[in-house]
C-alpha cells in the first residue's frame, strides 16, 4: 500500500511540475506576442519622418540605378511629400519603372526593432518590400553569424492579395544561396489604408510583426552582423502578369523607425 501511495504521489508531483512547465513555457512564447508589450523597453535610435519636400541623403542612398529584373530603377520614382514618401511604379516610352533607396554606409546596426508605417497600392507586376541586407553577405558559406543574411521584413504582390510574406535569403545570390519563405494570410491589407509592418530582431532569432501584433517568429539563418535598411519596388517574375493600364501606382511610407533596448546603452 505504501508503495502505491509513494507512486502516486510521485506520479502527481511529475504531472504539476509538468503542467507548471508547459505555462511558463507558453507565457515565454508569448511574452513579445504584440508590440506594445516590448517597445517601452525600448529607445528611438534612428527615424525618418520624411518631413520636406526631399528625400533626406544623409540618411539614404539611391540603390541599383539601372535596368533590374524585368524593369528599371530609376531616382525619378523617388519623391518626398507632406511628411510622406512615395516609391512610385510607372509605364514610359515602352518601359516600366521603379524607385529603391537604401541606407547603406550610413546606417547599419546589429539587433532592434524595425518598424515602417505604409501604404500599399493594388496593381499587379510589382513587387514591394521592406526589408535588410548585410554587406558581408554570402563572404562566409553558411555562417551567417558572421555574414548575415537578406531579412525580408514584408513582401507584397498583387498576385497573392490577401497574402504578406516574411522571407529570409543567405550564402550570397548565386550558387549557395539558400531561402526560408513564410506566409500569412491578411485580408485587410487590402483596406487602402495605414499599416505598419515590423520586425524585432536579437540574439535569440526573428520576430514578424504586422499592425503591432505577432505573426511569425524564427531562428532561421539567424544574423550577428551590422545590417541596413532598403525600402523597394520593383518588376520581377514572382509579381506576375504587369497591368499596365494600373500605373502609376505610388508605395508610400509614413515613417521608418529603429528601436534598440535601453538596457543596451
Amino acid at each position: 500500500m505504501r508503495s502505491k501511495d509513494l507512486y502516486k504521489k510521485i506520479f502527481l508531483i511529475i504531472s504539476i511540475l509538468s503542467i507548471i512547465f508547459l505555462i511558463i513555457k507558453k507565457n515565454k512564447n508569448n511574452t513579445y506576442s504584440t508590440k506594445d508589450k516590448f517597445i517601452k523597453n525600448y529607445k528611438l535610435v534612428w527615424h525618418d519622418e520624411f518631413n520636406g519636400n526631399n528625400l533626406n541623403l544623409s540618411k539614404w542612398n539611391y540603390r541599383s540605378i539601372g535596368k533590374r529584373k524585368l524593369g528599371y530603377i530609376t531616382k525619378n520614382a523617388i519623391s518626398v511629400k507632406n511628411g510622406i514618401l512615395k516609391i512610385k511604379v510607372y509605364y514610359k516610352n515602352g518601359k516600366i519603372f521603379s524607385g529603391m533607396i537604401s541606407t547603406q554606409n550610413k546606417f547599419e546596426t546589429k539587433y532592434g526593432y524595425f518598424e515602417i508605417k505604409a501604404k500599399i497600392p493594388h496593381v499587379s507586376g510589382p513587387q514591394f518590400a521592406f526589408w535588410l541586407q548585410s554587406p558581408k553577405m554570402g563572404k562566409v558559406i553558411n555562417n551567417t553569424f558572421k555574414s548575415g543574411a537578406e531579412i525580408d521584413i514584408m513582401e507584397y504582390i498583387e498576385k497573392t492579395p490577401n497574402k504578406i510574406y516574411f522571407s529570409i535569403h543567405w550564402n550570397g545570390y548565386k550558387k549557395y544561396a539558400k531561402h526560408y519563405h513564410y506566409s500569412i494570410t491578411y485580408p485587410k491589407i487590402n483596406d487602402n489604408n495605414w499599416h505598419t509592418f515590423g520586425l524585432l530582431w536579437d540574439k535569440h532569432g526573428y520576430k514578424f510583426y504586422i499592425d503591432g501584433k505577432l505573426f511569425h517568429q524564427t531562428k532561421t539563418a539567424l544574423s550577428k552582423t551590422k545590417e541596413y535598411i532598403i525600402l523597394s519596388a520593383e518588376f520581377g517574375k514572382w509579381g506576375g502578369k504587369i497591368d499596365i493600364k494600373k500605373l502609376p501606382a505610388f508605395y508610400e511610407i509614413d515613417y521608418v523607425r529603429v528601436y534598440k533596448k535601453k538596457s543596451d546603452f
